[in-house]
């Protein structure tokens, strides 16, 4: 086991996640956990009890399993269902997932709360979305720099409106970290854009996930109930344009599939897309590499 991520008590069939991260940061070693753990002739317990990124400033959390605070899991899964696999990072190929053997893990343990469903289903009335007709653009800013080179937003404007050009009923769901990045998108895709104005953003490099509450305006509890809503929401779209990050690979992991998703990732190629069964390099990569070399 990884010393100061998790402890696993096999006795108890118990997996205690140790670790004090990013909300998807710490799926990431749950679901990794897990995988080190099946198969197993049993169903294990998740226990998140130290997370305290997630847990101080609001609801007194004392005592509380926060793991099944945001997901629900099955309890009467089928075990056969579970096979060893490869470990997940975020600076994986998402189109390369092995979701076939993936998907089982996150549809019986990482099924959202009755909470985390009742905020998805109130954004969902509240801004008419309905996923057959929704892009899910998600940007992750602020103080992303740190851990991976930024792609500029326009590139993900891009492939919203050459989505947006095939179908005059799309509608983009924006969602971002940054009011910069979200005001932009929002000019530069006009009415066919929207964002939801319960969720947090910044005009700082600071991640919204440390800015005290009295800055944010809700809970660490409540900003992953939301942040878990948008992203359920994101990975049910008809298109999902993401970000290279903990968001961007569970957005790939809820959808199940890297059909009708683009991913961005820094260096070359920047961009993989699974639209309608396109898979290819972008042409604004080989404008970026022609320029690269001219400059040489």
């Amino acid at each position: 086991m990884d010393p100061g991520l998790y402890e696993y008590d096999e006795g108890k069939g118990e997996l205690i996640v140790t670790h004090n991260s990013g909300f998807f940061a710490l799926c990431t070693i749950t679901l990794n956990a897990l995988n080190r753990i099946y198969p197993s002739h049993r169903y294990v317990t998740v226990t998140w009890n130290s997370q305290f990124s997630w847990s101080w400033r609001d609801e007194n959390q004392t005592g509380i399993n926060l793991f099944e605070l945001y997901f629900k899991p099955n309890r009467a899964l089928d075990i056969r269902s579970l096979v060893n696999c490869s470990l997940v990072s975020q600076y994986d190929i998402y189109e390369d997932l092995n979701f076939k053997q993936l998907n089982p893990y996150i549809q019986n343990y990482f099924e959202p709360s009755d909470r985390v469903k009742g905020k998805q289903e109130e954004f969902l009335r509240k801004y008419g979305i309905e996923y057959g007709n929704t892009i899910g653009l998600c940007y992750r800013a602020t103080d992303k720099w740190w851990e991976i080179a930024q792609i500029q937003p326009e590139y993900f404007v891009q492939e919203a409106k050459r989505l947006l050009a095939r179908d005059e009923n799309l509608r983009v769901f924006v969602q971002t970290d940054q009011r910069q990045v979200r005001d932009y998108c929002l000019r530069e895709l006009g009415k066919r854009a929207f964002f939801l104005t319960e969720m947090p953003v910044t005009t700082s490099t600071v991640g919204i996930h440390v800015l005290s509450e009295s800055e944010r305006g809700i809970s660490n509890v409540e900003l992953g109930v939301r942040i878990l809503a948008a992203v359920n929401i994101l990975a049910k779209c008809r298109y999902l344009i993401t970000h290279t990050g903990s968001i961007g690979l569970w957005g790939y992991l809820f959808r199940g599939t890297a059909r009708n998703a683009c991913r961005l990732k820094p260096g070359l190629p920047d961009v993989f897309s699974h639209f309608d069964g396109e898979v290819g390099i972008k042409r604004a990569i080989f404008k970026r590499l022609r320029k690269l070399i001219i400059n040489q």
